[in-house]
């Protein structure tokens, strides 16, 4: 397994409890893992037990493990595109420090036994993500929000990465609201003739 690099911690002693005030929103064995760096190839790290918590994700191995802080998550997806990742999997965006080194890992790729379970790991994480908001001041100091955006001099790169992202939401389950019932492409473009989408940004 690659090492460790901010936001992902090795777990440490302790680590793998869940604490009084902390909500355990999800379990499913045998998740397995591919990480991407920023730079660099990316690296499957098997399959463990992956744990959603009110505040956390925690993937436990025999070995290896860690745990991830909710508002450490840029964003997450379900992707279906072969393109983006080889099987249907939820894809995770990390939000690193400028400090962080080229090699620190910047994506993840959560590979269920069952692409079953896509949708309800989908829904743990967005709630973990709703009870863990930015504040102004992290949302400052991550330098560009959710997206991990720099500034002007990445704009090539911040529209690649904002194509790729429009791509994998396709496939991401429409939010449950309460009172509302889906409608069969009601979630469609709009406006498929006007150009609509990450690419009009």
């Amino acid at each position: 397994m690659a090492s460790f690099a901010s936001p992902l911690q090795p777990l440490s002693n302790g680590a793998t409890s869940i604490a009084a005030d902390e909500e355990l929103l999800y379990t499913l064995e045998d998740v397995r893992i591919t990480a991407a760096p920023q730079e660099g190839d990316s690296t499957p790290w098997g399959a463990g037990r992956l744990r959603v918590t009110s505040r956390r994700v925690l993937w436990e191995q025999p070995a290896h493990g860690f745990e991830l802080l909710a508002k450490r998550v840029g964003l997450h997806a379900v992707t279906r595109d072969a393109q983006t990742f080889p099987e249907p999997c939820l894809y995770v965006q990390l939000l690193l420090s400028d400090a962080a080194a080229d090699d620190a890992v910047s994506e993840l790729f959560l590979v269920p036994p069952d692409a079953a379970a896509l949708e309800p790991l989908f829904d743990a994480l967005s709630r973990t993500a709703e009870l863990n908001p930015d504040s102004d001041d992290e949302s400052d100091e991550s330098d560009g929000g959710m997206l991990g955006i720099a500034g002007e001099d990445d704009e090539p790169d911040a529209e690649a990465m904002l194509r790729r992202f429009d791509a994998m939401l396709a496939d991401a389950p429409a939010p449950a609201l309460p009172g509302f019932a889906r409608v069969e492409g009601q979630f469609d473009d709009a406006a498929d003739d006007d150009g609509g989408g990450f690419d009009d940004l």
